[in-house]
């Protein structure tokens, strides 16, 4: 069964080039180098201390790529009024929110990587989620050989665009303010959700 739900998530995956729904500029609180996303061109290391996002529309739902970055970026404004937030990101650099991603969602297993991507957060916005809308885009291991998180991936919903408390909840997910990791599940084929109505964005 895993490797039904794992050849299903290849098959949605594989498309990733083709159904970005636009990206390369940069948006939200902060500016990023950014490579545009399927470039080849590398991204600088991650700066300590700073939140950095990318968010991507996938194809269904490119033309919502404007409007998601800017419901993520005043949902993260709210995340800011949090009082772990400069705990968690003491940078006096402005938070990085930039249109689109360098890559698609990792596949539903653990994909370990030896440095991790610039972006701490991947968000791809999708008309319903393939499979856990929380997910680990990237995974290391400590030095006591475990596996940790290190770069999260969310699918984002057009009704989840809807609803301020849920992204703003996703997003202190995403970037641990609960100090615990949210490992990769993989759910049975047909354990999904049908697609809720978006009346905040006409459709």
């Amino acid at each position: 069964m895993q490797r039904l739900v794992v050849l299903m998530a290849l098959v949605f995956l594989v498309t990733f080039p083709a159904a970005c729904g636009g990206g390369g500029d940069d948006a939200g609180n902060g500016v990023s180098p950014q490579a545009p996303a399927g470039s080849a061109t590398a991204l600088p290391e991650r700066p300590p201390g700073r939140f950095t996002m990318c968010v991507q529309a996938m194809k269904d739902v490119g033309q919502y790529q404007a409007e998601a970055i800017k419901r993520l970026g005043d949902a993260l404004t709210e995340v800011k009024k949090d009082g772990r937030w400069p705990r968690l990101f003491p940078s006096l650099d402005a938070p990085v929110v930039d249109s689109g991603c360098p890559e698609g969602p990792a596949v539903p297993a653990v994909n370990f990587v030896e440095k991790p991507n610039y972006y701490q957060v991947f968000a791809f916005v999708v008309v319903q989620a393939p499979y856990d809308a929380q997910f680990a885009q990237e995974s290391v291991k400590n030095d006591a050989g475990a596996n940790v998180e290190e770069t999260a991936g969310i699918f984002v919903t057009t009704a989840d665009l809807c609803d301020q408390a849920r992204l703003v909840q996703m997003l202190k997910t995403a970037a641990k303010f609960d100090h615990t990791l949210n490992p990769t599940k993989t759910p049975g084929p047909g354990v999904t959700t049908a697609p809720s109505p978006t009346p905040c964005l006409g459709g």
